[in-house]
């Protein structure tokens, strides 16, 4: 019998090449394969996700999705138990679902929420320098506020994008949300929109950073997003920060935004 699975996956990227999969790389969605068809006992079980993620950057709440004919001794929580004691300690399988069989991770998926995670302390820590940017200097966080204000809404974000992002395809994206929030020695930009460009929430926590260290004014913003092109005003942030925090299935659910009471992430800010 076809059963179609969700899966719900936190990893730290720092190992990877990326969830994609690729041919010289290892990657989250290569490691994951591997196990899933070997227990499965089907070598084209393949893996759709809801958001590709780059090399270095970092998931809360991943969703990928696939189909199989699955024998019923493989429940849910059995094969969640099992993968996670085969899979590397980097990454975690978080919950297993049985879905509907024309859902998809991708194509389903409504919104999604990314957070950008800066270390502010005067303390480093060599074990921890991959799962946050560390920033010494000052930001205005005040100018930074200003400036997620003026980002909100529906525009083209091209000035927001990689230089080597697919020329055909529409930039018009929406941004439902940035939540610009201080929590002990950690600034968080958590930011969430129906979808996002290749590299578009690097490229915003970038400008963000320019924008608090004075380097840039917030704005500038309307000019930047109407120039449509990318612009050396606007920097890419380094990936170790990035998570994709959570992805939406349903409309207008993303309204919680409780992202930062995550355990995962209450581990390391606590």
């Amino acid at each position: 019998m076809i059963k179609n699975f969700s899966l719900k996956v936190a990893y730290m990227g720092t190992a990877y090449y990326g969830w994609q999969k690729q041919p010289k790389h290892h990657s989250v969605q290569t490691a994951i394969e591997i196990i899933l068809r070997g227990l499965l006992q089907n070598s084209e079980i393949s893996l759709t996700c809801a958001g590709r993620t780059d090399a270095g950057v970092h998931a809360l709440g991943q969703v990928a999705s696939f189909s199989v004919d699955c024998h019923p001794v493989w429940g849910t929580e059995k094969l969640k138990r099992v993968l996670n004691h085969r899979l590397p300690g980097d990454i975690l399988i978080r919950k297993i679902s049985e879905v509907e069989d024309d859902f998809s991770a991708r194509f389903s998926a409504q919104a999604k929420t990314y957070i950008y995670v800066i270390n502010t302390s005067e303390k480093k820590n060599p074990f921890e320098n991959k799962r946050y940017l560390s920033r010494k200097d000052p930001l205005n966080i005040s100018r930074i506020r200003k400036a997620a204000k003026l980002l909100i809404g529906r525009y083209d974000f091209t000035s927001f994008g990689a230089r080597d992002d697919r020329p055909d395809e529409s930039k018009i994206r929406e941004i439902y949300s940035i939540d610009i929030v201080e929590k002990k020695d950690f600034l968080f930009f958590i930011v969430t929109g129906n979808a996002f460009l290749y590299k578009m929430v690097r490229s915003i926590a970038g400008f963000f950073i320019d924008v608090g260290r004075g380097h840039i004014s917030f704005e500038l913003i309307p000019e930047i997003l109407a120039e449509c092109k990318r612009t050396n005003k606007v920097r890419t942030a380094s990936p170790h920060g990035l998570y994709l925090a959570k992805v939406y299935y349903k409309p207008n659910c993303w309204q919680d935004r409780d992202h930062l009471a995550d355990a995962l992430l209450q581990n390391f800010i606590s």
